[in-house]
């Protein structure tokens, strides 16, 4: 019904040192689209919980994020603000075979996107692709990169012949 509000008031998960923190409020709008109003808390979220969502993309995520995020807008149209921070991230990217550390960087969020720059991606052999820019967006559905890359011997793929992927081998970049 037009009008109907969700109202979530201190919504808290935890387990051990995690924990997990909603509050706000979402209201039915006349278009059938619906109002955000929550903040989200994030203490020493573990990434882990999410490989199984992820299979196949990444693998072995590990690591860990906090932070602070508040969520406005509508459903189709998110505006988000605030502050995510990554502490040893790594991850294995399935398709290419490579494990890479992610820095800790705190990503900031805005309406309009989130600012990226600082990133570093470091491969097993200690070499680091760093980048620069921010992800950009007017509605949250369509996102436009606007980064730029540097590496040097960044390892990209390191795969053996399979059927299980198109494409193998030991692929090395440099990036500017």
């Amino acid at each position: 019904y037009f009008g109907q509000t969700i109202t979530v008031k201190n919504l808290h998960l935890t387990n051990g040192e995690q924990a997990l923190r909603i509050d706000g409020t979402s209201k039915l709008l006349a278009d059938a689209n619906r109002s955000l109003d929550f903040q989200v808390e994030m203490q020493r979220l573990g990434l882990s919980t999410f490989n199984a969502l992820l299979a196949g993309i990444l693998q072995n995520l590990t690591g860990w994020v906090d932070g602070k995020l508040n969520i406005a807008g509508t459903v189709a149209r998110p505006k988000p603000s605030g502050t995510l921070s990554t502490h040893d991230v790594k991850a294995t990217i399935a398709e290419t075979n490579v494990r890479y550390a992610l820095s800790d960087k705190a990503l900031v969020f805005s309406p309009v996107g989130i600012d990226l720059t600082g990133l570093t991606l470091t491969d097993p052999q200690g070499n680091k692709l760093i980048i620069r820019g921010s992800l950009k967006t007017t509605d949250w559905s369509d996102l436009r990169y606007d980064l730029e890359v540097s590496a040097k011997n960044w390892l990209v793929m390191n795969t053996v012949k399979s059927a299980k992927v198109p494409q193998y081998g030991r692929l090395v970049a440099n990036v500017n």
